[in-house]
């Protein structure tokens, strides 16, 4: 009777907490080829301070998705990111032109085989790290 109150109440506030913040949690789901900035969540140093500091870093070419819902992500040069980058932590890069890139053109095939062996090994992570 008290376990099925309690459940009922947690499900209300879950769906009031959706209701309230829908405009807020969007999920992009980025597909590779896609250009992205990345949230700069790293504190300034002292010297540096907050006021000229960038707030997104790229813009960065999405290479694919991991099944844990984190991304790979590379730079314009081809260079692959070893980092794993959450996706609360992506939002669309909207360049002049929306011209896809395919990730075959920027990013050698061999890398992309390498990573696809660690994301075997890694799978647990959460794709959260500091960058």
């Amino acid at each position: 009777m008290v376990h099925e109150r309690v459940v009922r109440n947690r499900e209300t506030s879950v769906e009031e907490y959706v209701r309230k913040n829908k405009n807020r949690m969007i999920d992009y789901d980025f597909q590779p080829g896609e250009l992205v900035l990345v949230l700069n969540k790293r504190k300034p140093t002292k010297e540096e301070g907050w006021k000229g500091r960038s707030g997104y870093m790229g813009p960065w070419l999405v290479v694919y998705r991991l099944r844990s819902g984190a991304y790979r992500l590379a730079e314009l040069n081809g260079a692959i990111s070893r980092l794993k980058f959450a996706a609360f932590r992506l939002v669309p890069y909207y360049p002049r032109s929306r011209k896809a890139i395919p990730v075959t053109q920027i990013v050698d095939n061999g890398d992309l085989e390498n990573l696809n062996e660690d994301d075997d090994e890694n799978v647990e992570g959460d794709g959260d790290e500091e960058f």
